[in-house]
């Protein structure tokens, strides 16, 4: 059952709306791509469309990587044939995540063209082969619910991106600190977003500090049981003034 043409009605359907999502957040990428592009070549200040690609990235295609491992992936790992090939999409999501911290970072021209080509190109190639080698043998398999899985992807990803809080809750445990780092290295100076969990995230807090030195600003805003939630942020000029 390996072949898209195994597939049921319904595995063709959510096969295609996931294509869909995939196609949506792929031009947004290149779109904002394009506008850094134009903004470099032109010598003019390509900041403000840096940070764009950048917001959009973190707040869009993050959130929705992370909720396809919470599902997607999930799925895949329990059937050997795909194991490895959901493994290496993970390793694709945290080269995208690294990519997306360096462009942050980047301040060179040359640089900054790189990275923000080097991002579409990354992301273009790693749904082409998670369309091609995982989701048509996934959706294959009488055990999936493709409508469920799908479903939970959208919740998880509108959860995340549509509010710029990062919730950790519905997420497998291997993944949490992952997903926390990726969406960290992806802040500019002075910039922050909210962390929501359902125990205590101490933890992160001490892996982020510890690969992250000085660059860390965690603010507690809720100490449960039974959430917690905190204000993680990168530190920014005014703060390092300020210290």
């Amino acid at each position: 059952m390996s072949e898209t043409g195994a597939l049921t009605e319904a595995g063709v359907r959510t096969l295609q709306a996931i294509v869909q999502r995939h196609r949506a957040l792929a031009t947004g990428l290149s779109l904002r791509a394009a506008d850094v592009r134009e903004a470099a070549l032109a010598h003019r200040q390509c900041r403000c469309a840096v940070d764009d690609l950048v917001n959009y990235a973190a707040e869009q295609v993050l959130p929705y990587a992370a909720a396809e491992e919470a599902t997607v992936y999930v799925a895949a790992r329990a059937h050997h044939e795909l194991a490895g090939a959901a493994a290496g999409m993970v390793s694709d999501h945290e080269y995208l995540a690294s990519m997306l911290s360096r462009l942050t970072a980047a301040t060179s021209t040359t640089a900054v063209l790189d990275g923000a080509g080097g991002l579409v190109a990354v992301f273009t190639s790693h749904v082409a082969k998670e369309e091609t080698l995982v989701l048509p043998r996934l959706l294959a398999e009488r055990d999936v619910d493709p409508a469920k899985f799908v479903a939970r992807m959208d919740e998880l990803a509108r959860r995340n991106g549509a509010t710029g809080a990062l919730d950790l809750r519905d997420l497998a445990p291997p993944y949490r600190q992952r997903v926390v780092s990726a969406r960290f290295g992806a802040l500019r100076p002075g910039s922050s977003f909210t962390l929501v969990n359902d125990h205590d995230p101490a933890p992160v807090r001490h892996q982020l500090e510890s690969r992250h030195t000085g660059e860390v600003i965690w603010e507690v805003l809720q100490a449960g049981p039974p959430v917690w939630r905190a204000r993680i942020g990168r530190v920014g000029m005014g703060d390092r003034t300020a210290a």
